[in-house]
């Protein structure tokens, strides 16, 4: 898969989370919906972080109500002795709960996971070298939790098949 492929699949995703949106009856009555979430900041967008791999990549979280959906993608590169360089795309659609939500209410914590997809740019490694097939998998998940206060939210997620956490920090609105 190319990756102008999966930067078409991420915004037409997006693009389907606003049309959702605009329709003020998908979550009437639900134990999830509020009784109002219109103009309530149902937007977030994040710049992620991760040190191994050296990575930087963008979130985008929309919610209605209680539940939600997050779209990210990160690239970066692992890089070792003997000049060895593993770059990758990682693209990642997932679900988000809020807890204790309450409409005016500062703080919101929230439980994400998430499916990953990783795209491998370059596969690079020491002649001999004996590597287990699970490092270069394409599919993986991730479980993350976060907060807000105010209009700052910071979340963190983890993906222990692979071995990566990632950090979020950006603003709702």
């Amino acid at each position: 898969m190319k990756a102008t492929h999966i930067v078409l699949l991420l915004l037409l995703t997006a693009s389907l989370f606003g049309q959702e949106a605009q329709n003020p009856d998908f979550f009437k009555n639900t134990e999830f919906s509020p009784p109002d979430t219109a103009n309530h900041n149902n937007n977030v967008v994040y710049l992620s972080f991760s040190g191994v791999p050296a990575s930087i990549g963008i979130r985008y979280d929309r919610y209605f109500g209680r539940i939600g959906g997050y779209l990210a993608g990160i690239s970066g590169k692992y890089t070792g002795g003997d000049n060895i360089e593993n770059r990758q795309i990682r693209c990642v659609a997932g679900g988000i709960y809020r807890l204790d939500y309450i409409r005016d209410q500062i703080d919101s914590p929230i439980i994400s996971v998430g499916l990953v997809y990783h795209y491998w740019l370059s596969q690079d490694y020491a002649k001999g070298m004996i590597v287990p097939d699970l490092a270069f998998r394409k599919w993986s998940f991730e479980i993350g939790m976060g907060g807000r206060i105010k209009r700052f939210n910071v979340a963190g997620r983890a993906d222990f098949m692979q071995m990566e956490v990632m950090v979020d920090a950006g603003f709702n609105f």
